[in-house]
């Protein structure tokens, strides 16, 4: 059994506990340490302790252990970050990166990002699919041009999989238009405008399953 010392209280008690019965056999004692606390010793062969003032404490007064008070304040710790979802996301390598062969640096800024290609395609887009999958801007006013140059060259279409792989892409592609990109990002080191900005990049997670599917099927994306 363990008790403070330092509580004049409990020391009294143990005290007069300790006078009553130090004629018992069979008790178990209790010896002070150097920090002032009581610590359970075995009884001597007399029946008495084997150190200074010693004193049997009930086991309804033992305080927490310390190793209690650790484990309870380490529940008081910051919650754990739960880990990011791992995601994939369409990237399109537009004609004017291809036609200026920076394919290859696109790819590589990407994958230094932590991103995966686990699909790839190089195709030239006839006008019929790139209508299609620019339907949602078919009323806007630029629609006809940018269909225009999205089929005027080869394209590079990618699933890249990685940890918020839709965030990341457009991290590293930058803001739509080059001229407010950030420094080192791939529009603002590889576009030129807002229609020829290098690479395209699903803007969301229902974009990003529409648009995967528009040009590959299950068996495509290897993983």
């Amino acid at each position: 059994m363990l008790y403070d010392a330092t509580d004049p209280d409990a020391t009294r008690a143990a005290e007069a506990f300790g006078r009553a019965r130090s004629d018992s056999g069979g008790l178990q004692w209790s010896v002070q340490t150097e920090e002032g606390r009581w610590e359970r010793a075995p009884s001597s062969a007399e029946g008495a302790p084997p150190a200074a003032a010693a004193t049997e404490v009930p086991e309804a007064d033992e305080p927490a252990t310390d190793d209690a008070a650790v484990s309870q304040s380490g529940d008081d710790g910051p919650p754990r970050r739960e880990p990011a979802s791992v995601e994939r996301t369409l990237s399109i390598i537009k004609p004017d990166a291809t036609q200026a062969n920076v394919t290859g640096s696109i790819v590589a800024r990407l994958e230094e990002s932590g991103l995966r290609v686990v699909a790839q395609r190089r195709l030239r887009l006839t006008r019929a699919a790139a209508e299609g999958f620019y339907a949602e801007h078919q009323e806007r006013p630029f629609f006809q041009s940018l269909c225009d140059f999205m089929t005027s060259g080869p394209v590079v279409v990618q699933v890249l999989e990685g940890e918020d792989a839709i965030m990341r892409n457009r991290q590293v592609m930058g803001a739509t238009d080059p001229g407010d990109a950030d420094p080192g990002t791939l529009r603002k080191d590889f576009g030129s405008s807002i229609e020829q900005n290098a690479i395209h990049g699903s803007d969301s997670p229902a974009s990003a399953a529409r648009e995967i599917v528009y040009f590959f099927s299950a068996l495509d994306i290897v993983g």
